[in-house]
């Protein structure tokens, strides 16, 4: 969801040269522009209130510009998301603030769709890949059932999966040697030695210099399973689901601009109340061209002829090898 430019005067300009965020955003213009998007006053009001909460306890966001700020959160009300639940955050980049979903988000639009018997992702641990089968090239795993022993071994990679009612299934799996290249090409504030640093230091409280620690704000670094996770459903979701409208629409509000280029993310404070979710009617494939979270489309990896009896060549990238790497279990955001 866009703003009228011509109803948002202060349009590239941020708050630090036009007054406080709360201020502006009770301006004629401002209250018109949100009258326009946002019908129901409750909501409005609640929408409101959220984000000036979020920009006074967020320093990064008053370099934005208001309607930046405005832009970016504006699909929060779109698809029915609460605030402060990991569905989706506001990343200030530069004098600019962007919507980014996260994948409680994508499972959430998926599973209104009315579609999907089962969608999730789910962390793999050192010891449960056990490779691909030579005929079909899909991953094979062995869980650790006791959930507090698994944990005791370092995240190796990440499975999205899905079941449709009708039956149909389909899983992706990246290494997490995989996402951390996927990361560094496509994420300028994404930095491997800074991110095992971060790792060391929430083991030790030590290791890392005020700036370092300041930077390690990224999501990708201070969240990086759940940007993991986001990234590996949306893949699958775009590659073989069903998509919604509302799935969609989410794909566009992400590639509408470069996304995950901060230092800093926000989740917006939780309402007062909650908003119905009214479930949108599924239609049939769309396609969408898979792209990033800087809304660079990806190329598809060559498929390799395969010969029966043969193992087939893995695709360009996808080196599947477990990390030697100390792991961090990101909070989901």
């Amino acid at each position: 969801m866009k703003i009228n430019q011509s109803i948002a005067p202060t349009a590239g300009t941020s708050m630090q040269n036009k007054g406080s965020f709360s201020a502006l955003i009770g301006t004629p213009n401002y209250q018109k522009l949100l009258e326009t998007a946002i019908a129901d006053p409750k909501k409005r009001s609640t929408f409101v209130s959220s984000l000036i909460s979020a920009v006074a306890t967020v320093p990064k966001l008053k370099d934005c510009t208001p309607d930046s700020i405005i832009s970016a959160a504006l699909p929060f009300v779109s698809f029915d998301f609460q605030f402060g639940v990991g569905c989706a955050y506001v990343v200030p980049y530069g004098d600019k603030a962007t919507f980014i979903m996260g994948a409680k988000g994508y499972r959430q639009l998926a599973m209104r769709s009315g579609m999907y018997k089962k969608l999730d992702t789910i962390e793999v641990r050192q010891g449960e890949f056990l490779g691909r089968d030579e005929e079909t090239g899909e991953p094979e795993f062995k869980f650790i059932r006791n959930d507090e022993e698994r944990e005791e071994f370092p995240i190796i990679g990440y499975l999205a999966y899905f079941e449709l009612l009708t039956g149909f299934k389909a899983s992706v799996y990246w290494s997490k040697e995989r996402v951390m290249k996927h990361a560094k090409r496509y994420s300028r504030s994404f930095s491997p030695e800074l991110y095992k640093k971060y790792l060391v230091y929430l083991e030790t409280g030590e290791g890392l210099t005020h700036d370092e620690l300041r930077d390690c704000s990224s999501p990708w670094i201070s969240n990086f399973d759940e940007m993991a996770a986001k990234t590996i459903l949306k893949q699958l979701l775009s590659k073989k689901g069903v998509l919604s409208v509302e799935l969609v629409k989410a794909f566009e509000a992400e590639n509408d601009k470069g996304a995950i280029e901060s230092t800093q993310m926000f989740d917006a404070p939780a309402p007062t109340s909650e908003t119905p979710v009214t479930p949108t009617e599924p239609v049939g494939k769309t396609p969408v061209p898979t792209t990033d979270e800087d809304g660079v489309v990806i190329e598809e990896p060559v498929e390799q002829p395969k010969k029966r009896g043969r193992k087939p060549k893995a695709a360009s990238g996808a080196n599947e090898d477990a990390m030697d790497a100390l792991f961090f279990d990101g909070q989901e955001g």
